[in-house]
């Protein structure tokens, strides 16, 4: 009985006990400058492609480009973008060289917005609205049955001085 016990006990100790992580980082500055927001992910243990889709306010913020970010060494070279101007949506995914470890920890890419004028003191949310994980095969996905802690940001358009604004 004792060993049946134990031999449970290793067994539950092997299932995953932390999930995913998905945040979207802040951003403060003013209108008519550009700014740069990481998508960042992580306990990617197992996961060889990673999809990433976020919602921004296109009256304050204007998407211009995605840029890969301090995961790109563990990231084959086919890095896609999605962005949809209406809506305000912008989708990123990209596929790991090899299966990704727990150290795999880090931003999957920058997006990069400019600020649109005549938004002093306006905001936009960043949020997450969906995220893909899948494993090297592309068959399984393994958000199946792990949870997935997510984290959204926000870009925070400061009013502008006059003193800044004659210079």
């Amino acid at each position: 009985m004792r060993v049946a016990c134990l031999a449970l006990a290793i067994l539950f100790a092997t299932v995953r006990t932390w999930g995913y992580e998905v945040s979207v980082g802040s951003a403060l500055a003013g209108p008519g400058t550009r700014v740069s927001v990481p998508v960042s992910v992580g306990g990617l243990q197992g996961v060889a492609n990673v999809g990433v889709c976020v919602a921004y306010d296109p009256h304050v913020l204007k998407f211009v480009k995605a840029e890969k970010g301090s995961l790109a060494s563990m990231l084959s070279d086919d890095f896609l973008v999605d962005e949809d101007s209406k809506s305000g949506t912008v989708s990123v995914s990209a596929f790991a060289t090899g299966d990704l470890s727990d150290e795999a920890n880090g931003s999957l890419a920058n997006l990069v917005f400019d600020i649109r004028e005549g938004t002093q003191g306006l905001y936009s949310e960043i949020s997450v609205l969906d995220v893909r994980l899948g494993e090297k095969t592309g068959v399984k996905d393994v958000t199946v049955g792990n949870p997935i802690i997510v984290g959204g940001g926000m870009v925070r358009v400061m009013a502008v001085d006059s003193a800044d604004r004659e210079s």
